[in-house]
């Protein structure tokens, strides 16, 4: 069974806001080395599923649809690596997906969360995870 890549990304809703067709990661200050290491892996085709950290909500998977870039002394973003992002499968306008009702669907296998009582722990503090996600 062949697996699409997909990146779990932590962002805000103001951050999807501000540029619904971006995923960007920041820069160490002073520097040109990403504040996290894994956001160089992206590629163009992976998957992008964008969770909304505080609302506990998916905004949607995107499909990755151009190699990494900056953006120089945007209004909302500053100077940032970005990646051009394009809706793949998003929740009915109007509505976001409660990421706890998908987490703890028994349809679901999400290896990414193998311990779901502890999901939270996974993402703590992070920004970046590769996942897999396949239906059972």
């Amino acid at each position: 069974m062949q697996y699409l890549k997909y990146w779990w990304i932590i962002q805000s809703i103001d951050a999807y806001d501000q540029h619904p067709d971006l995923i960007g990661c920041g820069f160490k200050e002073g520097t040109e080395k990403l504040v996290h290491k894994k956001f160089e892996s992206i590629k163009k085709g992976d998957h992008i599923v964008y969770y909304a950290t505080g609302d506990k909500v998916l905004l949607g998977i995107f499909e990755v649809t151009s190699e990494m870039h900056t953006l120089k002394d945007d209004a909302q973003w500053g100077h940032v690596a970005v990646y051009d992002i394009r809706p793949a499968v998003m929740p009915t306008e109007g509505f976001l997906v409660d990421w706890r009702k998908v987490l703890f669907d028994p349809a679901v296998s999400l290896e990414l969360f193998p311990d779901r009582n502890r999901w939270t722990y996974k993402i703590w503090d992070r920004y970046i995870h590769p996942a897999i996600f396949r239906r059972l």
